[in-house]
């Protein structure tokens, strides 16, 4: 019997420990904001690049070729050599006609003699084989004028010298002809020339980045292993064709540069081409910029010294049910009693009638009757109610003061990069604007939105409704609007 007490009373300890224990065990942990990050509009200059790699090369090189058929001498340089525009590289062996002269000249000297004799035999001669004798010599002198012509040709052949010469400046990369000489074909290959003096980048820049590119761009160009060389160059050519990569057209840029010491061809590079700049102008971070519609817009924070700003609009918003609320009305409420959530009005979307869905979707009824992010200071709910209800109140709480009292500002915005973009008006320098923030909770690791509440939402005017709730809210993306509920 004492056992069973035991076993009894242990299970009932066992009970009332489970009972009592589960609410803290199993509750859920309040969501940890982090501060409100802001950042000052700046005056500065903005540059825009497009980026891309590829491998140093020379800008000239030149294969040297053999212009006849013929017998090559040995060549007068070797590999490594510098050499001038114009040098001799390379000659051919001269052509032996000594034969071909020898027996031109014995003709003609033969010649020489025949027009002696029919002179002669001329003079002689009655009337009538004069004329037959004239022929004769007319014969002779026109064929010694022609042999006396090509023994001129032949001697002025074989003095000639056949050479080849280096069409630029530059250094002999490679020499294709045996030392001592050879028998080469019209065009065969003979020395290889490579300007060192003026150096290319070919670098891939995508289809979205190449029609910003224009050739006499500047552009920096890093070479991996010489990280310490600052090297300026100017885009030279753009390719008219892509090629196609994983689904992106990409296309070929070439950059030239001067050359500098300790760079070799086939040096891997990144070069980073400037297509933009803008100087002295406004800028936030690009974070800051939220998209509705057409419109561009920022959050400004309390402190800024504001003077111009305007409330989005339903026509900006891109969403006429979901039209926020003005600073100005929310004066005209009465005060809210103590253990309401402050600022629960600027998540609430002004509908006719109050009747329409997203008012309702917006104000979710909690098993005891009252209406959702009313009691901020009430108990965690037990395990099964409501989790959406969780889920939409990430830093709803969260610095309330510099997210109640910021403003949304229309800007019209110009350049940008990957970090910075250009305010063109709606700003002024020193205005501080809201950036998103994290948000960590038990429910979701990680959600970037505007202090305030939601995911993105401007307290101000533009509900920033949560998971479970209504109206409409920015994504982190900033290019698009969701509808809640």
């Amino acid at each position: 019997m004492k056992k069973w007490a035991f076993a009894l009373a242990g299970m009932g300890l066992a009970a009332i420990i489970v009972y009592f224990g589960y609410p803290y065990v199993f509750k859920e942990k309040p969501a940890v904001a982090a501060p409100v990050r802001t950042a000052k509009v700046i005056k500065g200059d903005l540059e825009v690049t497009v980026l891309g790699s590829g491998t140093v090369s020379a800008v000239n090189t030149k294969g040297v070729t053999a212009v006849i058929e013929g017998q090559l001498a040995a060549p007068v340089v070797k590999t490594g050599d510098i050499v001038e525009e114009g040098q001799l590289i390379a000659s051919y062996e001269p052509t032996d006609l000594s034969k071909d002269i020898e027996n031109l000249e014995t003709s003609i000297a033969k010649q020489n003699m025949d027009y002696e004799r029919l002179k002669k035999k001329y003079t002689e001669a009655s009337d009538n084989e004069r004329e037959n004798i004239g022929y004769e010599i007319e014969a002779i002198k026109l064929d010694r004028a022609a042999n006396n012509k090509s023994l001129a040709e032949l001697k002025e052949e074989h003095d000639k010298v056949t050479t080849i010469n280096a069409p630029i400046s530059g250094k002999v990369t490679a020499v294709n002809v045996a030392e001592t000489g050879q028998r080469v074909q019209s065009g065969t290959a003979v020395v290889t020339i490579t300007d060192y003096s003026l150096l290319q980048s070919v670098i891939q820049v995508d289809e979205l980045d190449v029609t910003k590119v224009k050739a006499g761009q500047k552009a920096s160009v890093l070479l991996d292993a010489l990280e310490e060389l600052d090297i300026e160059g100017t885009v030279a050519s753009i390719a008219d064709e892509g090629v196609a990569s994983n689904g992106v057209a990409l296309f070929d840029v070439t950059i030239e540069f001067a050359a500098q010491e300790g760079i070799r061809t086939g040096m891997s590079a990144s070069a980073e081409i400037t297509v933009n700049s803008r100087e002295n102008v406004l800028m936030v971070p690009i974070e800051a910029i939220r998209e509705a519609g057409a419109q561009k817009m920022v959050l400004l924070a309390a402190a800024s010294n504001q003077t111009d700003t305007t409330q989005l609009s339903p026509e900006g918003a891109g969403e006429r049910s979901g039209e926020g609320r003005s600073q100005a009305a929310d004066s005209d409420r009465e005060a809210m009693p103590q253990g309401q959530l402050d600022g629960q009005r600027a998540d609430r979307q002004v509908m006719p009638q109050g009747e329409l869905e997203g008012q309702r979707a917006d104000r979710q009824v909690t098993p005891q009757g009252e209406l959702e992010g009313q009691r901020a200071d009430r108990e965690v709910m037990p395990q099964g109610q409501l989790d959406g209800q969780r889920t939409g109140r990430t830093g709803a709480n969260t610095a309330a003061g510099n997210a109640e009292a910021g403003r949304v500002a229309i800007v019209t915005v110009g350049a940008s990069n990957e970090t910075y973009i250009e305010i063109v008006s709606g700003l002024s320098e020193g205005e501080e604007v809201i950036l998103p923030s994290a948000v960590v909770s038990n429910t979701q690791n990680a959600t970037m939105g505007f202090p305030g509440g939601g995911s993105g939402g401007f307290s101000g005017g533009v509900s920033g409704g949560g998971a479970g709730g209504g109206g409409m809210r920015f994504g982190t993306g900033g290019s698009g609007m969701q509808r809640g509920g």
